[in-house]
């Protein structure tokens, strides 16, 4: 917190910035400084386009990531870029660190100091592992944190595991496997030894393999003694030009007695990566700063790293979950200042308060992203339209949340079909499940939604429908009975892609889901919230909506007909958590091959977005409606 507020004051008051002009554009991304010719350089006729797809990392990056990686290199100030679900975020931050770097050595006079960070570990990871190649030793990235933090993809980054190596040699990267693996070893990546691999691979290149001393040079490469890995160590560090971090970690000192100054762990890599022996002198900069899941970053979390760069690169999407505000808990954290006030004063500005909350929270949703993201000029203005995640059936019912940014395709048949219903799951654009189940689910279905009628019930300040818990409950064992989902789990290996997410907008729904899901021994399930999920994908998902069209008091309540003719049970029109299209666009885009809606149809046709879902549903001949009975 301490570091949040002292980078945030640096900020507005363009205190000790990297770039000055950061205290005017990143509140206001209009004041950015305009790319000239950027219509020149997307032209693919031209120099800059043609040296981009010459030189790609991936070729398999698609038309608006190759505009927006343009759009981003040649920024002075700052690039917002818009990533929807599935676009390929990570593939797409790599190919930009890849072209920077090049860039920058092209130039002759410009060593690029990237900066890659994230509110989470899983994105940083995610993004820089994609940068690791066969073919180039160019991009030398370090990973900051905890090992205990990272996931596989980041670890063999880490400093600390570099060191080892250096001493351990290859045994260090011996990590034990899970009980299920019968406690066998494998053994995990290091940045180093691919290095090597690359130099032994280019060393030689077209050279007879089996002359007996490049024979003994390739062995050597592979096998290194300590001195040779005590040399690669020492090079790669000297020449480091990527940090992965996340954002909380990022600043150099700690809160605390100002005699006493206390650095993080964040500024002591800093130092020690780029040489800085004098730590009250030494100041962290680079020269670009990229930033994903910048949409779930509050305005104070968004500017953290980039005081410290000259370039910021801001990846996110507003379409997705903004910064988590709960208007209930904000309220009731206002009722209690109440209480503590000590006089009439001090009771009347938090009434102003609570009344400015209700009056104007949906403007307080509103993520200092999507603002960027609206106000930049166009030439600084990036946004991926392909996702790879799922399914086009799927696409069609989250595709509503992107019309006006220009739509969301499927890029698994857009501009080619790659093989979406290949009944060959190794493929890795197939997105077939196999599934058959009798009256419920059939192999071209790729959207069901369940209608329930069961009420409500509100539980502390959260929400529970147990009637939806039973009927996921019931369409749990009708996976487990049916021959054609044993099938479908032999296809995969891993447990993460055996998994059903099943997800909702709740807590107390999701206790409830996940002491059910635990009674189905033979389904691997991954249970979160929504927000939780956010990030996270699975070939099965199922949604529980939670809200409905009525209400009961406590879970064995029974339907009263005399007093509520109509239900059985007082009615209700909220629909809480749901009725935000961004929570809604997340829940739906987070399955691969099947998503499952579990809700009340009658309570979410009030609004205008379910209204379009269930139409989209409907108009498709391989998705299906169906009454919870027929689960």
């Amino acid at each position: 917190i301490s570091r949040l507020k002292n980078t945030f004051t640096m900020a507005t008051i363009g205190q000790e910035l990297v770039n000055p002009r950061l205290q005017n554009f990143i509140f206001d991304s209009s004041q950015a400084t305009k790319t000239q010719d950027i219509d020149l350089m997307l032209r693919k006729d031209g120099y800059v386009y043609r040296d981009l797809c010459d030189h790609l990392l991936n070729s398999h990056v698609n038309e608006s990531q190759k505009q927006a990686i343009i759009k981003a290199m040649f920024a002075e100030d700052s690039a917002v870029i818009q990533g929807p679900p599935g676009t390929g975020k990570s593939t797409a931050i790599a190919e930009l660190i890849w072209q920077l770097v090049r860039k920058g050595l092209q130039q002759g006079n410009k060593r690029e100091r990237i900066l890659l960070t994230s509110e989470t570990n899983l994105a940083v990871d995610n993004a820089i592992s994609r940068i690791v190649n066969s073919k180039t030793n160019l991009v030398k990235p370090v990973r900051f944190g905890g090992e205990e933090k990272l996931e596989s993809e980041g670890l063999q980054f880490s400093i600390e595991l570099m060191k080892r190596w250096v001493e351990e040699g290859d045994l260090c990267l011996r990590i034990e496997e899970s009980e299920e693996e019968n406690d066998s070893q494998i053994e995990s990546d290091l940045i180093l030894k691919n290095w090597l691999g690359n130099i032994s691979r280019r060393s030689f290149y077209g050279s007879d393999d089996n002359n007996s001393i490049i024979q003994k040079w390739h062995n050597y490469l592979e096998h290194p003694d300590g001195e040779l890995r005590k040399i690669v160590y020492d090079r790669y560090m000297e020449n480091v030009n990527v940090i992965g971090a996340t954002c909380s970690s990022i600043g150099d000192k700690k809160a605390g007695d100002e005699k006493f100054v206390k650095y993080t762990s964040f500024f002591h890599n800093f130092c020690e990566v780029f040489k800085k022996k004098n730590k009250s002198k030494a100041r962290i900069e680079f020269t670009t700063i990229i930033q994903d899941e910048s949409s779930k970053a509050t305005p104070a979390e968004l500017v953290l790293p980039f005081v410290y760069g000259n370039r910021a690169v801001v990846i996110g999407d507003h379409r997705q979950l903004p910064p988590m505000l709960d208007q209930e808990e904000f309220e009731d954290t206002l009722d209690f200042a109440y209480k503590l006030a000590k006089d009439e004063k001090d009771k009347n500005e938090v009434t102003q308060l609570k009344e400015y909350v209700d009056q104007h929270f949906d403007e307080m949703e509103i993520s200092h992203f999507q603002r960027l993201y609206e106000n930049v000029d166009n030439s600084l203005k990036g946004t991926f339209n392909l996702q790879y995640r799922m399914h086009p059936d799927i696409n069609e019912v989250i595709e509503q949340f992107y019309r006006e940014d220009g739509g969301l395709y499927c890029g698994l048949t857009k501009p080619k079909d790659l093989g979406v219903n290949d009944p060959d799951m190794t493929n890795p654009a197939s997105r077939y499940h196999g599934l058959d189940i009798d009256g419920l689910i059939y192999p071209d279905t790729h959207v069901l939604f369940v209608d329930t009628t069961s009420p409500e019930m509100l539980d502390g300040k959260s929400r529970v429908n147990y009637g939806e818990v039973e009927v996921i409950d019931h369409l749990l064992t009708r996976f487990e009975e049916s021959s054609t989902f044993q099938k479908y789990l032999s296809k995969f290996t891993k447990e993460e892609d055996k998994q059903i997410g099943i997800i909702s907008f709740y807590g107390k729904q999701i206790r409830q889901l996940r002491t059910m899901a635990f009674t189905h021994k033979g389904i691997p399930t991954r249970v979160s919230t929504v927000d939780r999920f956010q990030g996270m994908e699975r070939s099965i998902v199922i949604v529980s909506m939670v809200r409905s069209n009525i209400i009961q008091s406590s879970k064995n309540q029974q339907p009263d007909r005399k007093r509520y003719p109509k239900y059985g049970f007082p009615e209700q029109q909220s629909l809480g958590f749901a009725q935000s299209p961004n929570r809604l666009n997340v829940a739906l885009s987070r399955a691969k091959r099947l998503l499952v809606i579990v809700g009340n149809r009658e309570h979410f046709s009030k609004l205008e977005i379910y209204r379009r879902l269930f139409l989209t549903i409907e108009s498709n001949k391989n998705d299906r409606i169906v009454n919870q009975e027929e689960v």
